[in-house]
């Protein structure tokens, strides 16, 4: 999928072009038997390219996902890297011709950095907020999102799956709906 958006939500100017790719996976049992949506597994890819005249800047780029038991890997984590190749993405969904540049070729895409449950939800989640709510939306835009985060809360973070985070408040709050005030 690919959206267009603005790079600050006060702007008028829909400069960003944004590429979401990834995968989402519930437990099966727990849907069938207490209708619960527990997520399994997740991957996230997101590439953003601003426009700059005929030519799109592939300017930020990264993949979410987690590791239960390797050792060294934190739990939840995001990897910036390049994700160039997702831009016929942004050209299929967009309509959009012409050329992207590059601009991540030396990102150190080895560093592995914690962070809460990206999966595809919580990342729209995200571009939402960074890119269409700020001070000055009116009352029907902050009522959407509100509408968003309280529609996310049926599902449930991946955190379940660790033993270390079984305390229940670790286990609830991995996900996106935790992130923003309502």
């Amino acid at each position: 999928m690919a959206l267009q958006v603005p790079e600050r939500a006060s702007d008028t100017r829909l400069n960003l072009y944004i590429a979401v790719n990834g995968f989402l996976y519930y437990d099966q049992v727990a849907f069938q038997q207490q209708n619960e949506l527990r997520t399994t597994r997740f991957g996230t890819q997101v590439a953003y390219f601003r426009r700059v005249g005929d030519r799109y800047d592939h300017v930020f780029g990264a993949h979410f996902d987690f590791s239960e038991d390797m050792v060294g890997h934190p739990a939840f984590h995001a990897q910036f890297k390049s994700q160039y190749e997702m831009f016929p993405i942004v050209m299929e969904n967009l309509g959009v011709t012409g050329e992207a540049k590059n601009c991540l070729t030396n990102v150190l895409a080895s560093a592995r950095v914690p962070s809460a449950q990206l999966d595809v939800f919580s990342l729209m989640l995200h571009i939402f907020a960074d890119r269409l709510i700020w001070r000055d939306s009116n009352e029907e835009e902050k009522g959407a999102f509100s509408a968003l985060l309280s529609l996310s809360s049926s599902v449930q973070g991946a955190g379940h799956h660790f033993p270390r985070f079984r305390n229940g408040v670790v286990q609830d709050c991995m996900s996106s709906r935790h992130w923003y005030p309502t």
